[in-house]
């Protein structure tokens, strides 16, 4: 690991690993707005697109972090902890572009936060 790394503290680890994943979600969809390609040269053209590339940024980054999290926790606890995500991305989804959130959405969401906390503790 490199010293940067290794000075992160293990919340503010996870604050960016969350916040780049969601963030590479959000702009991954934001790509697909304008179509998919339907050509190789489209095809070129979708993957240097800035949407794209950010994608690329956010999720190369999470993964970074990804590891840090991993050596520190192991893989079932990281792995559980980072479900969270799914609760996050789906709010972020609902700010961010508008997309609906039924009641049922909200209740699943907090199941998931409920069973971080309490596999975290």
């Amino acid at each position: 690991m490199t010293p940067m790394l290794a000075k992160l503290t293990l919340p503010v680890a996870w604050l960016v690993f969350f916040a780049a994943s969601v963030s590479g979600h959000i702009t991954l969809t934001l790509a697909t707005k304008t179509g998919l390609p339907r050509s190789l040269s489209a095809l070129a053209g979708f993957v240097m697109s800035p949407w794209v590339l950010g994608t690329v940024l956010c999720w190369g980054t999470s993964t970074v972090l990804w590891l840090v999290l991993l050596e520190q926790h192991g893989l079932a606890r990281a792995s559980s902890v980072s479900s969270l995500r799914y609760a996050l991305i789906m709010i972020a989804s609902w700010l961010i572009l508008r997309e609906a959130v039924t009641p049922r959405d909200v209740v699943g969401a907090g199941l998931i936060a409920v069973g971080v906390f309490v596999i975290a503790r």
